[in-house]
C-alpha cells in the first residue's frame, strides 16, 4: 500500500519519465563512487557521521537484516537513529546482491582489474553518499524523493 503511494510520488517528481527512483539511486551511487564521495562500510560511515554529518546526502542500508546476526541489527539501528537525529535521509535497498554487483562492476572498470578493492568495500551494511559540489539530475531526483518520504524509509529496488 505504502509502496504504491511512494511510487506515485516518485513519478510526480520532475525528471525524465523513463527514470524511477531505483535507476536514479543507481546512477547516483555510480557517480558518487566515481567522484570518491561514496563511503562504504559501517566503520567508515560511523567515522564520517561523527566528523561531518552535514556532508551526507543520503544513507543507504540493506532492507533485510539477517535474523541471527544481532551485531548487524544493533549497528543498523544505531546508524538509522543517528541519521534520523541529524535529518539525514535513509533509503533501504531491497537486494544487496544488485548493490554489490553495481559497485563491483564500477570499481572493476575504474581499477582496470589491477587494484584489489579495499577490505571495507566488502561491507555493504551501510553506505553514505556525500553531497556533490553540483547535483546531477539523479542526485536531485534522489534528494527530492527523500524529502517527500523522509519518515517512511522505503525499500528501493535497483535495476540490473
Amino acid at each position: 500500500m505504502i509502496s504504491a503511494k511512494i511510487c506515485r510520488m516518485a513519478e510526480a517528481l520532475p525528471m525524465q519519465k523513463s527514470v524511477n527512483i531505483g535507476q536514479a539511486l543507481k546512477d547516483t551511487l555510480i557517480q558518487a563512487l566515481a567522484d570518491d564521495r561514496l563511503v562504504i562500510g559501517v566503520m567508515s560511515c560511523a567515522k564520517l557521521l561523527e566528523i561531518s554529518p552535514e556532508s551526507v546526502m543520503v544513507c543507504i542500508l540493506p532492507a533485510s537484516v539477517p535474523s541471527h546476526d544481532v551485531t548487524f541489527h544493533i549497528q543498523q539501528t544505531l546508524v538509522e537513529a543517528f541519521c534520523v537525529e541529524h535529518c539525514i535521509p535513509i533509503l533501504k535497498i531491497g537486494d544487496s546482491e544488485k548493490l554489490a554487483m553495481t559497485l563491483t562492476e564500477r570499481q572493476d572498470a575504474a581499477n582496470n582489474n589491477n587494484d584489489k578493492p579495499e577490505e571495507g568495500d566488502k561491507d555493504l551494511t551501510c553506505l553514505l553518499v556525500q553531497n556533490p559540489e553540483v547535483k546531477s539530475h539523479s542526485d536531485q531526483f534522489v534528494t527530492e524523493f527523500c524529502e517527500r518520504i523522509f519518515l517512511t524509509h522505503p525499500k528501493i529496488e535497483l535495476p540490473v
